[in-house]
């Protein structure tokens, strides 16, 4: 740690000195924030730094659920809300491959479901992975990676079966249905928006297995997005073989406090839409009384002003 804080220091000053206009990015952190807290609030790093670097891959580099990502995010905003100097977010790598032999996927990562790492859920996992990083509203710019999968003969550092399967495009640039998500997600979320997870209210059984969240476009417009959680720590341990059929399906009533009279529509993760007619009008706004969710799919919804 001392070592890595006197090093960030000496590579700081020299970027100063070089181009005293230029941002220094701190290294980017896996996932353990307790390091960045220890760099901030006791080898005082802070002032050498412009920009806190994030990278994530879980459920393909640790065995976190994806929607971790928005505790993850807000640990790394509080540390430097408390030791910082207003430091700008980001996450410069964020990911999720195609790679898995059998269920092993990592030494960090077991596929429970038929459809884990394979190109048709990486679509899915992009769209929901950055609609977390989205709803926390406390990063300032995120970079998939990668482009495209790397060829058999270039070498990687560590993983070398998952750091080749980590692009949105195989090695020729065939696009994976990851490039259409990719820039659909672009599309649909080109506005300003603000979240609006604690305006709206959604009702659910006890024991929901859903993520719901919504935003606000500065048209008016509201987007919704909502899926069954594919991770969920001890009830992936009955079966080993990586094969299980995904055949949960939920209903939630979503609840939106806003005067919405426009079309709305549904769309899955590649942008492919069908009408959707099964909203209700009450006396503060727009209720959804049957928000369909089904395991390994994700479902969103457009609804406009």
């Amino acid at each position: 740690m001392e070592d890595f804080s006197r090093f960030t220091k000496i590579g700081a000053k020299a970027v100063k000195e070089a181009d005293p206009q230029a941002k220094v990015v701190l290294a980017g952190l896996a996932y353990n924030t307790q390091f960045t807290l220890q760099l901030f609030r006791d080898y005082g790093v802070s002032p050498y730094v412009d920009i806190v670097n994030m990278h994530n891959y879980y459920e393909t580099w640790h065995r976190y659920p994806v929607e971790n990502i928005v505790g993850y995010v807000n640990e790394m905003s509080e540390i430097v809300t408390l030791y910082g100097n207003k430091q700008s977010l980001w996450m410069a790598e964020v990911g999720y491959s195609t790679y898995r032999h059998g269920s092993s996927v990592s030494s960090s990562y077991t596929a429970f479901y038929d459809y884990e790492h394979t190109p048709d859920y990486q679509a899915v996992d992009l769209f929901k992975r950055l609609v977390l990083v989205l709803s926390t509203q406390k990063i300032a710019a995120i970079a998939w990676y990668e482009l495209k999968d790397l060829p058999q003969t270039e070498e990687v550092i560590g993983d070398e079966y998952n750091n080749r399967y980590l692009g949105v495009a195989y090695t020729d640039y065939k696009p994976k249905p990851a490039a259409r998500a990719l820039k659909f997600f672009n599309q649909l979320f080109a506005q300003k928006n603000k979240c609006i997870d604690d305006l709206i209210t959604v009702n659910r059984t006890i024991g929901s297995e859903s993520e719901i969240h919504a935003f606000e476009n500065e048209d008016g417009s509201v987007l919704v997005a909502g899926w069954l959680k594919t991770n969920l720590p001890g009830k992936r341990s009955t079966d080993m073989s990586g094969n299980v059929k995904d055949t949960r399906r939920e209903s939630v009533q979503v609840m939106i406090p806003l005067k919405l009279k426009g079309k709305i529509v549904q769309y899955n993760q590649l942008g492919e839409s069908i009408p959707f007619k099964k909203t209700e009008k009450y006396s503060a706004g727009i209720r959804i009384p049957d928000f369909i969710l089904s395991g390994g799919q994700i479902t969103i919804l457009q609804l406009n002003k």
